[in-house]
């Protein structure tokens, strides 16, 4: 399989535990911060050299959820502000 085909969450993060880009997706939407994956998975604890990339993506997922959260905020808002538009013009056409 060449290498652009290649599932990304399969990518090795932390060679010395040997966790994946995938598991540290899974435990950070599960919650866990930074400690609590390298408590699950070992990553982290070895020599050190997957902090700063297991950093970045930690970064990169959070801000993505944020994004996600502030989307789908303004997407309630919308959804209650097009209800509220339209129960008001039923009231008013009676």
């Amino acid at each position: 399989m060449a290498d652009d085909q290649k599932n990304p969450d399969d990518e090795v993060l932390c060679h010395c535990s040997g966790t994946r880009r995938g598991q540290i997706r899974e435990l950070f939407l599960g919650g866990r911060d930074m400690d609590g994956i390298s408590r699950w998975t070992g990553a982290l604890s070895g020599c050190g050299g997957c902090e700063w990339d297991i950093g970045v993506y930690l970064e990169e997922l959070s801000e993505a959820q944020a994004t996600e959260a502030a989307a789908s905020a303004s997407e309630a808002t919308d959804v209650a502000a097009s209800c509220g538009g339209s129960a008001q013009d039923d009231v008013a056409s009676q």
